[in-house]
């Protein structure tokens, strides 16, 4: 009896470890399709890494080209400023200069029709005098 007791208790401690460490068949093919899943998930990432770091040399190159754009713009503006500058000046000095030349031109036409209505002046005298007498010489006929 005590050699079947024995076998009892170890077939049942034989039986109660193995069943502890199996793995059912329905959890292991969860994992294993777990496992697949993450690995396309990963090779996805990997992808759109791949493509996304394409994109940010693209754009690191553009925002490069036209940082230098922009500070070539920048030294055209200001010289542009400062040829806008000179030609204001010389803009001003030549209104200026006209608008002296204008003034002197207006008062030399004004002294003209001044003497030109001293001239009309002596002029018309003699010719009203004429005038009288041509009238008076016509009542006279």
């Amino acid at each position: 009896m005590l050699k079947r007791v024995c076998l009892m208790v170890t077939a049942s401690l034989l039986s109660l470890c193995l069943s502890g460490c199996l793995v059912g068949e329905g959890k292991y093919l969860k994992k294993v399709e777990e496992a697949e899943s993450l690995n396309k998930s990963l090779t996805s990432l990997q992808q759109q890494y791949t493509a996304l770091s394409a994109e940010n040399e693209i754009l690191k190159a553009s925002v490069s080209k036209l940082t230098k754009d922009l500070a070539a713009a920048n030294k055209d503006k200001e010289k542009l400023t400062a040829d806008n500058k000179e030609l204001d000046k010389v803009l001003k000095a030549k209104s200026d200069t006209l608008s002296k030349n204008i003034s002197e031109l207006r008062q030399k036409v004004s002294d003209l029709e001044t003497e030109n209505a001293k001239a009309e002046g002596r002029d018309s005298k003699p010719e009203e005098s004429k005038g009288r007498r041509g009238a008076e010489n016509q009542q006279d006929l």
